[in-house]
């Protein structure tokens, strides 16, 4: 048996099965599901329901809370909110219950029942809108209730009076002297939210934030001078926690020991402004309506026999003027048609000595001899005694409503539905062959038969309380089962309304086979189920994108992320990557690839929640060909195990291969050292070209130098310091002088020669040192310095020795007055990155060899020159 009408306001698709299935199994009208506010909205003004399920979280422009606030403003619709998060700043903005995902069947029921029943409570308590009520019921009988709003504003009024005074005010005692309290009740205390000692620690101008001590002060004065305006008040007070309330005051004062004291005594007039608000809000909507309505409407006091109000419609539909009834309460019937005069006098007789209302139907006659039918119905309305002393009335031109009736019937027999119309009792009083056909039973057979004999999940009590409710609520729509004759179950969604006459009502019901689609609806939860246990059983991440927002992801993604699925899904694949270029390449490579072949794969990188980055090997494919913005479905495979196994295999390669380069050199060095040997006794045996082998042993050297520290680094590149060190070292003993050269190095840092350029470098350096040695005054060599100085940037190696002058005709760029030894030096100088400088002070000879890059840089890992 239905219940409620409930609104599902949800966009993830398990929820909204469950709860469809909950409310279908507790026999809850489930009267749509939507996804979104806006939509919410529209359905609620079209449908009213008793209940709406809102998720917090909706996507677009109205999450879920601010579309409960409208609902609650504008419609007066009771919200039970359902959140996937404990977020304490969300679950504060709302006002109604909150359900937290995941929640119990048991958790559910107890949920919506109390909603339900706490909002019953609320309508209950809303004395201050009860005229406003009245006049709803009459307008929703198609009454106008202007005039009756003028009978019922003086009542809810003095009932709003009694019960403010029944109620406990807000009590003070002040003394004015001192602008202290003296005593407070405890309704006092409560309304302001202070303990009795924090109030009477204070004052008067404390809860009174539009007056200040010194305006209250006078206003005390006024009182106590006997001025009769003075005593009453409206204002504001101020509670606690800072929030106001506007309050009716009454001060009285009084003597006591020898003081002139002031009782206060404030009455909270909340309510009372809003039932003025809407009492304001409901006299202009009876304006409205009353002057817009087609109906014709009318207010009769039954004492005197008068009309007080009729609606401007009276005289479209009689083609009489208004005022002719209110000179005369029976003009009316000299417009009734002679064969129903007798009936429809007889009528309002009936109903001015029973005091009840009436429904009938008759004809009147209109200017040419124009027959116009019309549906008339009155209504009792009472005094605060309850004696019922005046009528209401509405006239209805139900004259093409006649000529529909036969084109309706056509309608109905030409429908693919079944259609039933039922009395109040349940019994079948019309069908259609839609619904014959459907049922396997005769027309004869059904129109014998009632609703209880074919519903077949509803027993006759509960189908006679499920009619009761939709006579109240005028309609329903609701899924059941009905017996076909041949013992059959058909499943039957039906739309029923309620149409009331003069004969008790009528049930009108259109009945769908839904039989196909539940069998589809049982087909998709098998397919449903089946997918996510094949998402549950992967070992690889597995989801869904929308505009690259998770839409859903298994358990393995949820693994291999570290994040819970509430986490991720709602939030764009953005918050996975560890940088903006690699989402961003991912999406260019990605979604090139599903459109040139139908589906991308791309290796990235991603970063866990615990900020561990991991490699991906993701591969997407579009859930409708042809069409990404439906979403893609992807596989997430993590690698970073394959990935770290191949990172130790190429560390391994690159060490045996570092390795091998050194053997190589060291074997190289020796191999020279062997050359150098044989060098030296061809010195012996030939003293004639001693210079010229000289000069060739001091070159081997070097190169053995270079191998030879090649040999013993695991890189290709050599520090500066370290080769200037080997060089001149070996320079000197080349020279046979007995001590190394002076080296004054003030660099901070270390400088590395680039792979390329440490041969040329290393052979430049030994021909100026050598020179050095070779050339100087002083054949010891102890007045060669060599001074290393700059920085990573620019380096600069200085070489001096005492001596004279470099030769006058001296020309490195053009090679004029240079020996063998400078000569080389100039075709070995690298064009970039390089430059030698000479020159001499008298006493000194002075080479600079200055470094820049490419030849150096700071780190000992470059791409060579």
């Amino acid at each position: 048996m239905t219940h409620a009408r409930i609104l599902i306001v949800e966009d993830d698709p398990d929820t909204i099965y469950l709860l469809e299935y909950w409310l279908r199994a507790n026999h809850y009208q489930c009267i749509g599901t939507v996804a979104t506010g806006h939509e919410a909205l529209a359905l609620a003004n079209a449908e009213h329901p008793d209940l709406v399920l809102m998720e917090c979280g909706l996507p677009g422009e109205l999450d879920g809370i601010e579309t409960a606030d409208i609902l609650l403003e504008r419609y007066d619709i009771p919200v039970l909110y359902l959140a996937a998060t404990t977020d304490e700043a969300l679950l504060e903005r709302a006002p109604a219950a909150c359900l937290t995902k995941p929640f119990s069947e048991r958790e559910l029921r107890r949920a919506v029942e109390a909603a339900l029943d706490r909002h019953a409570l609320l309508i209950r308590l809303k004395a201050s809108e009860a005229h406003l009520a009245e006049a709803q019921a009459v307008a929703q009988q198609k009454l106008d209730p202007r005039a009756v709003m003028d009978r019922h504003t003086e009542q809810a009024a003095k009932r709003f009076r009694m019960a403010l005074e029944s109620a406990p005010d807000a009590i003070f005692l002040i003394d004015p002297a001192t602008m202290r309290f003296i005593d407070a009740n405890e309704t006092a205390c409560a309304s302001l939210g202070y303990t009795r000692e924090e109030l009477l620690a204070r004052g008067p101008d404390d809860i009174k934030p539009l007056f200040s001590r010194t305006r209250l002060s006078e206003r005390f004065d006024r009182v106590l001078s006997g001025q009769p305006d003075a005593g009453t008040i409206q204002t504001l007070h101020q509670r606690k926690d800072g929030s106001t309330f506007p309050v009716e005051v009454s001060l009285r004062p009084f003597a006591a020991e020898g003081k002139s004291l002031m009782v206060v005594v404030a009455r909270d007039i909340t309510a009372r402004q809003l039932a003025e608000l809407h009492l304001k809000e409901a006299n202009e909507r009876f304006q409205q309506f009353a002057e817009n309505i087609n109906e014709a409407f009318w207010i009769r006091d039954l004492e005197e026999d008068r009309f007080l109000y009729i609606s401007p419609a009276f005289e479209t539909l009689f083609r009489r003027p208004v005022s002719s009834l209110y000179q005369n309460a029976r003009a009316f019937l000299g417009a009734v048609h002679p064969d129903d005069l007798e009936r429809v006098t007889a009528a309002f007789v009936w109903q001015r000595e029973h005091r009840q209302g009436i429904e009938l139907e008759y004809r009147i006659i209109i200017g040419d001899h124009v027959i116009r039918w019309l549906w008339v119905r009155t209504f009792p309305i009472r005094n605060e005694q309850g004696k019922v002393y005046r009528m209401a009335g509405i006239a209805e031109d139900m004259t093409r409503r006649r000529e529909y009736d036969e084109r309706y019937r056509t309608m109905i027999q030409a429908s693919l539905d079944g259609f039933l119309a039922l009395d109040t009792q349940g019994r079948i009083m019309d069908c259609n062959d839609a619904y014959i056909r459907m049922m396997g039973y005769s027309r004869e057979e059904l129109l014998q038969l009632s609703i209880a004999d074919l519903d077949f999940r509803e027993s006759p009590e509960q189908a006679a309380e499920h009619i009761r409710l939709i006579t109240e609520r005028g309609q329903d729509r609701f899924e059941t089962q009905h017996l076909h004759k041949n013992g059959r179950l058909i499943n039957m969604e039906i739309n029923i309304h309620y149409r009331p006459d003069s004969r008790g009502g009528q049930l009108l019901a259109f009945i769908h086979d839904i039989s196909q689609r539940k069998q589809a609806e049982r087909t998709l939860h098998r397919s449903v189920a089946r997918y996510r246990s094949i998402l549950r059983a992967a070992p690889v991440g597995i989801g869904v994108l929308v505009h690259r927002v998770f839409q859903e992801v298994n358990e393995a993604m949820v693994r291999m992320t570290g994040y819970r699925t509430e986490e991720l899904v709602g939030q764009s694949a953005r918050m996975l990557y560890p940088t903006q270029a690699d989402f961003d390449y991912v999406g260019m490579e990605k979604y090139r690839q599903i459109q040139t072949h139908g589906i991308g794969s791309v290796e990235t990188r991603w970063l866990r929640k615990d900020g561990e980055v991991i490699h991906i090997l993701l591969s997407s494919s579009p859930i409708v060909e042809d069409d990404l913005a439906q979403g893609v479905t992807f596989t997430a495979l993590d690698v970073t195990a394959s990935k770290q196994a191949e990172q130790e295999r190429l560390v391994h390669e690159a060490s045996q291969r570092d390795a091998l380069v050194r053997e190589v050199h060291h074997r190289i060095k020796n191999n020279l050292q062997g050359v150098i040997g044989l060098l030296r006794q061809h010195i012996t045996e030939n003293p004639g070209i001693q210079p010229a082998l000289e000069s060739a042993i001091a070159q081997v050297n070097t190169v053995a130098v270079i191998h030879g520290l090649q040999s013993r680094l695991p890189q290709q590149e050599l520090q500066l310091r370290e080769l200037l060190l080997e060089v001149s070292n070996a320079a000197a003993a080349m020279a046979l002088v007995p001590h190394s050269p002076t080296i004054q190095d003030t660099q901070p840092g270390d400088v590395w020669l680039d792979s390329g350029a440490t041969v040329t470098i290393a052979l430049i350096l030994n021909e100026l040192i050598h020179n050095a040695f070779k050339h100087g005054r002083h054949a010891d060599g102890t007045g060669v310095t060599i001074t290393l100085s700059g920085d990573d940037k620019l380096t600069t190696v200085h070489i001096s020795n005492p001596g004279d002058s470099w030769p006058g005709n001296l020309n490195l760029t053009t090679g004029t007055g240079c020996g063998t030894g400078l000569d080389l030096i100039r075709t070995l100088l690298p064009r970039h990155g390089a430059q030698l400088n000479l020159y001499e002070d008298g006493v000194m000879l002075h080479a600079e060899l200055v470094l820049s890059a490419p030849v150096i840089h700071a780190s000992e890992y470059a791409e060579p020159i």
